[in-house]
């Protein structure tokens, strides 16, 4: 059975802060997905993806959320003070 991992890298550049895909058929030995480069990257909200997860709706549609967070671009007062009021997410199906 293959299995995808979804993952940010911790880096406080704009790269390290989308979304990156390893595969691996055992779960123990992965390969970077894209050469190693983001697959998805954002261009809304504070511009970085972190904290990625995947979750399967009831449709069976396969979701990936993530905090809309950059570190690299800096974070607003206003974010470090309220939090974020927004969700941003991408689907496929199954």
């Amino acid at each position: 059975m293959p299995y995808l991992f979804v993952h940010f890298r911790e880096t406080r550049t704009p790269d390290g802060e989308q979304v990156y895909f390893g595969i691996s058929r055992d779960g123990f030995h992965w390969e970077a997905v894209n050469g190693g480069d983001p697959v998805l990257w954002s261009y809304e909200g504070d511009k970085g993806v972190r904290d990625c997860t995947i979750t399967r709706t009831e449709d069976g549609r396969f979701v990936i959320l993530g905090t809309d967070l950059s570190l690299a671009y800096g974070m607003p007062i206003s974010t470090r003070v309220r939090g974020r009021r927004s969700i941003a997410t991408g689907a496929t199906r199954s």
